[in-house]
Formats: structure tokens, sequence, C-alpha cells
């Protein structure tokens, strides 16, 4: 039986639980994106990091955070100031950091991240630098797909773009805005 990246991520942050034996419990009724808390964690991490790599071995992406806890009744993970890096194929890496994450249970793929996201790629031989900035940012790292209903900035070498429903797809160097206002400055 093959595991999956997001399975073997879940195994060792078990494995530190066992470990530990330690508990901590939630804030309780602290309810963030979909997370709800009035449980208690089963486990936590603090100043952690962690990588994931693709089946080939290749690195997809690496979080580091201040805390992660996890609450097993709802199967929801909570990761207070996370930094996170994704590597898709085709471009640079890029860097998302905000007040908040959450990772969902329904598809063992959704990252939910809250409270000043900032999403940035550095410029490299073939891309420019970019940097997005947001409240709320849904980040599906498998498909590589960062989405967010919120109001996005856009900042990129003299121009700042500004819109509404942002769906970019780092797979293929797209993405996409609504109700757009810009400016350039030379």
């Amino acid at each position: 039986m093959a595991l999956t990246r997001t399975g073997i991520i879940i195994l060792i942050l078990l494995v530190i639980a066992v470990a530990t034996s330690w508990l901590k419990r939630g804030a309780p009724g602290l309810t963030i994106s979909g997370l709800q808390t009035s449980q208690a964690a089963d486990f936590f991490l603090e100043d952690f990091q962690m990588q994931q790599f693709d089946e080939q071995g290749v690195l997809s992406y690496r979080m580091a955070g201040q805390r992660l806890e996890h609450y097993p009744k709802v199967g929801n993970s909570k990761i207070n100031k996370p930094d996170m890096s994704i590597h898709p194929e085709t471009e640079s890496p890029w860097r998302i950091e905000s007040e908040l994450a959450v990772i969902l249970p329904e598809a063992n793929d959704e990252m939910r991240f809250t409270g000043q996201v900032y999403i940035r790629r550095p410029k490299t031989a073939v891309v420019k630098p970019i940097s997005l900035r947001t409240e709320h940012l849904l980040l599906k790292p498998r498909a590589e797909i960062m989405q967010s209903e919120a109001t996005v900035v856009i900042v990129s070498q003299g121009a700042r773009i500004q819109g509404s429903q942002l769906f970019a797809d780092l797979k293929h160097g797209q993405m996409t805005l609504h109700e757009v206002k810009s400016e350039y400055v030379p």
C-alpha cells in the first residue's frame, strides 16, 4: 500500500505526537476559517519545519511555523505564523506568509491562509519579481492553485494591480482577477 504525500506528513506528525505524549488544550470556542478548536488538540509542534516531496522525490513545498495544533475530532490542523514556499515545476518558488493557516481535512490538500497574507515570487533570469497581498487565500499545493475571493493587490516592476476573485494556476503560469484597477508607475 503506497502512502500519499499528505499521508506521510500526517504519519510523521502522529509519531512525533506519540513520542512526546503531550496534550495541549485549544482555546475554547475559537472558530477560524472552518476550524473549530473548542476541543483539545491531540498533538502540537512548536517552531517546526517540514518538507513535502512528490513521487519522484522532487521538493513540492516547505512549511515552517511558530506552532501547529491538530484537532482530531474534525481533522483540522491550525498553524500560527505559517511560512511556506511552493516549488512549482515550471516556475521559481513562491513564498506565502500569514497570521494563520488551516489545513482542511476534506480534501487533505487544501490550506486556508488568513490575516495579512503575503505572497512573493523572487526575480530570476526568466521571471520578474511579483508580490501579492490579501486577507484570505485558499491554496491547493498538489494542484498548484491559489484562490482568493478577497481583494488582492499585486505589485510587479512598476505596476500595481488591485482586483478580486483571484485564480492563479502556478503550474501553467496563469493568473485571473475580476474588478481590476491598475496603475503603472514608470
